[in-house]
């Protein structure tokens, strides 16, 4: 007996038939700090917030991936919650298994907790 996503499952046959990409597989964490959808291609869009304590000036954050990729396509981050008054967010490094992105606020607004919004899309 076959288990479903298997070769023989009708309908990963026809939608394989398609060519068209489609879901395979949503986690999240209950939390909300990350999520990822993987696609029948290999194709993974994953996300989440990370807080990042009282930015002074600059901080980063290390993130580690709900899921390891293979190759990086699209990485972004933003500042998700209040008060952000023109700090910005940008990508220091990838890897594999993990994001670094880093808060710069250059006039020192900001100087309290705020949340980062990241996703990026890749091959798993």
């Amino acid at each position: 007996m076959s288990q479903m996503g298997e070769r023989d499952d009708p309908t990963k046959a026809v939608l394989d038939a398609t060519g068209k990409r489609y879901l395979v597989e949503h986690q999240e964490a209950e939390d909300g700090s990350w999520w990822y959808d993987l696609y029948s291609d290999g194709f993974i869009r994953q996300g989440g917030l990370v807080d990042m304590p009282n930015v002074e000036y600059t901080m980063t954050a290390t993130i580690n991936f709900p899921k390891t990729i293979t190759r990086m396509l699209n990485p972004n981050a933003v500042p998700y919650s209040s008060p952000n008054n023109g700090a910005g967010v940008t990508i220091k490094s990838w890897t594999k298994n993990s994001i670094t992105i880093s808060v710069e606020d250059e006039h020192n607004y900001v100087n309290q907790p705020m949340q980062c919004f990241w996703v990026v899309e890749a091959i798993a």
